[in-house]
């Protein structure tokens, strides 16, 4: 198979970095910042893999993926984020994505999670070993954040609609929002 990858993110050291490893090992790897530019990248010559940050400045990594999957419906990808959340990756796997991962991650791990080892040298168990053996619960403030995300992936980031269904008052989610995090890219 065709080991041709296409990689967008808007943070310049992680995109150059993964597209080096990537071409190290042989792989034909394209690079872009924002979707516009993937997106007409994807049109020139549909790739056979996506990487691709959830928040880019001018839009999804989701939409860009049904954007791609038009050209390519075999494309295999996987999303990347510095603000994990389990709805999030819900929602990301629902829509295709192989795996949800949280930066930073290694090229070699992201190669064999979609299932085109070849070069990088790791193992598929190695792929699979996500999480560090931690038993420690998730704090308040986090189970808080995972479940206001949720509500407004429901609600398409629609505030004023997430703040009917979680019974707060438009301002109060959006303080809250500020306070927690940023809201997810739907």
């Amino acid at each position: 198979a065709p080991r041709n990858i296409l990689i967008v993110d808007d943070d310049s050291c992680v995109r150059s970095s993964l597209a080096q490893s990537f071409r190290d090992a042989g792989w034909t790897v394209r690079t872009a910042e924002r979707c516009v530019q993937a997106a007409a990248l994807a049109g020139l010559a549909a790739p056979s893999y996506l990487i691709v940050e959830q928040r880019l400045a001018d839009g999804s990594g989701f939409d860009l993926l049904a954007r791609v999957r038009a050209m390519n419906p075999n494309v295999v990808s996987i999303v990347l984020t510095r603000y994990p959340s389990v709805a999030a990756a819900v929602h990301a796997i629902r829509m295709g994505f192989q795996d949800y991962l949280a930066k930073p991650v290694e090229a070699r791990r992201i190669a064999a999670l979609l299932g085109a080892t070849p070069g990088l040298g790791c193992t598929e168990e190695a792929a699979n070993d996500v999480f560090a053996s931690d038993d420690e619960p998730a704090s308040l403030a986090r189970v808080e954040w995972e479940h206001i995300h949720t509500v407004l992936l429901d609600c398409r980031g629609n505030i004023s609609e997430a703040a009917r269904v979680l019974g707060l008052h438009r301002r109060s989610l959006q303080r809250k929002l500020r306070r927690l995090g940023p809201p997810l890219a739907s």
